[in-house]
This record gives structure tokens, C-alpha cells and sequence, in this order.
């Protein structure tokens, strides 16, 4: 009995890796949704994730297998599949056999970050990730970890304002814009205070957040933190590997800032980019810091539903009505009241 028994797999566009993480003509071994699985950049550079054991006899093409031109070449007997999982040449120069062909998964590389599209029923992408313009921004920053949690957790914290000043220590949290849905897309904007945010760890502090959830396994933060004028992108995203277990990254970048001296006086001595690095640097160690002050309670947590909400909680309810189009397998329900 695995404690997200009554919470399958989402559907949705998940992380597999960072795009840095794969080069052209690499191939990686993953595990994804209790399925074994590779992932690969073919020499051209095309992204690719099929099953990672070979429908010819059974081996693991992340074991030993290469990319070969534009598709992974066996380690077994040699033969070669394409990005879509068919069969395109075999050692022997006959006919390749029928049923030769492995399964192919959607793909997508945006901002950065290679996604693989889950569907429990087998049906084609219902929503695409949105690309940003990110030519002004520092090349991202990225951290990984292995949990025991699951998506709809982790992307719950998004709208969980009463747990900012019990974990995280915000203080005077206010919702700026309420959440809104549309379909697979939920937002909200919300402002708070803490003391030792950012590159000073005495001055007071305010930020503002926009969230961008996209989908269970998707998520992209908006940051102002005002006083210094810094802005900065984070993203979060949380991907299952096998029951009860995940892989979370997180990503960073800030822009190039014109004035970085308002951050800190010995910032405005480098120069500009060095600065801006500096800034990026603190930002995702203290974004980083707090991602993980949630990890406790999530290793440790039970899924609760219904939960007994509290009038403070935020818009919990009105999240968990969203999360339902995820999950086929269950019926929908009626909306409540956050």
C-alpha cells in the first residue's frame, strides 16, 4: 500500500532532464511513470524518449546502447531505432520483422527543459508548455533531488498560504491577484515580506510572485523582489518515477541588471554581468534553501482528502477541483469553496 494510492500517475508534460544535461548524439537511461525508458539527442539534435528494452530480445538500450546517426543502435544484436520507436535496420540486410518496434513518447524541449507527455489512456498532448523569451536572461542555474512525494503535492505549496509563514517564514503574505483557471493553466499573484532575503541576511524585504502552473509537472515563478529592483524566473517540476517516488528540479535565471549596485553597493563596482551572476547565485541558493525546508513534510506526509481546510489555508480547494482533469481513472466533482 503506497501512501498516494488514491493519487495514479497525472497527466500532463513532465521533466525528463535539462537540456544542457543531454548533448548531441547522448543517451541516458530514466525511469518514468514504473517504466523504464531512454532519453536521447540525435546527432542532428533531436530529442527523443522511447522504452528502453529492445522489442527484438529484451535488452536495455540505456545499457550499453549509443546513438548511431539519428537513432540508438542495440548493444545486443545492432538493431536500430528511430526517434519513433520504429525498426529502420537490422545487421542482416532482411526484412525487419513486423512487430519490431518499441514505444515512442511525446516530446518537447521549452526553456530549457526536455518533457515527456503522460496520458493514462494513451491520447495526444491536450495542452502545450509555453516558450519564454528568455535572449536577456542569464543562462539558468539547476538543481535536482530524488523525493518520496508526489506532483500534486509539490505544486499544491503554490497555493498553500498558510504553510509561507510556518515553513518558510514570510510575513504579511497578500493575495495580489486571486487564482484563476483555464483548463490546464492555473495563476495567481500573491506579495510578502521576510528579513534576510536575498544578498542582505538583516534588511527587511518584499517580493512579489506570479506562479504559472501548467498542468501538475510545470511550474514557472515570476520574482520582484523590490526594494533592489531584482527580477528573477524560477521554475519547479516534479516528475514520478516510480510509486511514491519523484524527481524534482528547480531552475533559475535574472536578467543582465542595469543597476546593480541597488542590490548591494559592492555589486556596482563589477561589472554588469558579473553582477547579475552574483545576484543569480544568491537567489537560487535561497530559493534552493526554501524548496527544501518542504522536504521533511513531504517525505512524511499522508495525502489527505477531503482536507479539513481553515478559512487562512488560501485557495486549496479550489486547486484540488482543478487537479481532478489530471487523473481520468477518477470521477470529477463538483467545485468547492477554498
Amino acid at each position: 500500500m503506497t501512501k498516494y494510492a488514491s493519487l495514479p500517475n497525472p497527466d500532463g508534460w513532465f521533466a525528463v532532464c535539462f537540456s544542457t544535461e543531454l548533448a548531441a548524439g547522448q543517451l541516458q537511461a530514466r525511469r518514468l511513470f514504473d517504466r523504464d525508458v531512454v532519453v536521447f539527442r540525435t546527432e542532428s539534435g533531436q530529442v527523443a524518449v522511447i522504452d528502453a528494452h529492445c522489442p527484438h530480445m529484451g535488452a536495455h538500450l540505456g545499457h550499453g546502447g549509443r546513438v548511431d546517426g539519428d537513432a540508438v543502435r542495440c548493444p545486443f544484436h545492432g538493431f536500430r531505432f528511430a526517434p519513433d520507436g520504429a525498426c529502420i535496420s537490422t545487421p542482416y540486410a532482411t526484412k525487419i520483422p513486423p512487430k519490431c518496434a518499441t514505444r515512442s513518447w511525446h516530446t518537447c524541449e521549452r526553456n530549457g527543459v526536455i518533457l515527456v507527455w503522460h496520458d493514462q489512456r494513451g491520447r495526444p498532448p491536450s495542452f502545450q508548455i509555453p516558450t519564454y523569451d528568455l535572449d536577456t536572461w542569464l543562462p539558468m542555474q539547476t538543481q535536482t533531488w530524488e523525493l518520496s512525494t508526489h506532483p500534486q503535492e509539490t505544486t499544491e505549496n503554490s497555493v498553500d498560504l498558510g504553510h509561507l509563514g510556518e515553513v518558510h517564514h514570510y510575513r504579511d503574505v497578500e493575495v495580489l491577484e486571486p487564482l484563476k483557471t483555464e483548463g490546464a493553466y492555473l495563476t495567481i499573484r500573491y506579495g510578502m515580506s521576510r528579513s534576510g532575503f536575498g544578498l542582505s541576511r538583516t534588511a527587511e524585504n518584499r517580493a512579489e510572485f506570479r506562479v504559472h502552473v501548467h498542468g501538475l509537472g510545470f511550474s514557472h515563478v515570476e520574482v520582484h523582489e523590490q526594494r533592489r529592483d531584482v527580477r528573477l524566473r524560477f521554475w519547479v517540476l516534479c516528475t514520478p518515477t516510480e510509486a511514491d517516488k519523484c524527481e524534482l528540479r528547480a531552475a533559475c535565471t535574472t536578467t543582465v541588471h542595469a543597476r546593480p549596485y541597488r542590490a548591494s553597493a559592492a555589486l556596482g563596482l563589477l561589472p554588469r554581468g558579473v553582477a547579475s551572476r552574483v545576484i543569480q547565485k544568491f537567489a537560487f541558493d535561497e530559493f534552493c534553501h526554501d524548496l527544501t525546508q518542504d522536504f521533511e513534510v513531504w517525505r512524511n506526509k499522508l495525502y489527505v482528502d477531503p482536507p479539513a481546510l481553515a478559512k487562512g489555508d488560501g485557495p486549496v480547494g479550489r486547486y484540488r477541483s482543478w487537479c481532478r482533469q489530471f487523473y481520468p481513472q477518477l470521477p470529477l466533482v463538483a467545485k468547492r469553496a477554498s
